[in-house]
């Protein structure tokens, strides 16, 4: 049985090549967005203020000796209250270990003011039910009509 172990953002990290071990540098709870070309206005101490995000997502999940029989598709994904769900990034793995970190670098993103929802989802080639996580980013600032990949 699938068990999500844990899911980040951060604007940067890296895996130790000795331990595998993983490090974020800059975890993003919140962030503030403006409208490119407008005047950067960051009303929040301690909120950074950015025309748009570039993102690290790492995704840690667990699986069990069943799981590494079966070929995985995996997807990462925003939502956001004005677009819905949009794919950042998708495909197909098999797990090679107990653990499998998945790391994705989301360049250019604006999601729109609100609550943007990171998620990561699994689940076996054929089968219909996700096994997802979460993480939740709090962005405050105006609308952005381009949100670019």
């Amino acid at each position: 049985m699938l068990r999500a172990l844990y899911l980040v953002c951060s604007e940067s990290g890296v895996i130790d090549r000795y331990s595998n071990s993983v490090s974020a540098f800059n975890i993003i709870e919140a962030v503030q967005i403006y409208a490119e070309g407008a005047p950067e206005a960051n009303d929040t101490p301690g909120v950074p203020s950015l025309p748009h995000l570039s993102l690290r997502v790492t995704a840690t999940w667990i699986s069990d000796e069943d799981d590494r029989k079966h070929e995985h598709e995996h997807e990462t994904r925003a939502f956001s209250d004005a677009k819905g769900w949009k794919v950042l990034h998708s495909g197909k793995f098999r797990w090679t270990t107990k653990n499998h970190r998945f790391t994705v670098h989301v360049q250019k993103f604006a999601p729109e003011p609100g609550v943007c929802v990171i998620q990561h989802a699994i689940r076996r080639v054929g089968e219909s039910d996700w096994h997802t996580q979460q993480y939740e980013i709090e962005v405050e600032g105006s609308s952005v009509s381009a949100n670019a990949n």
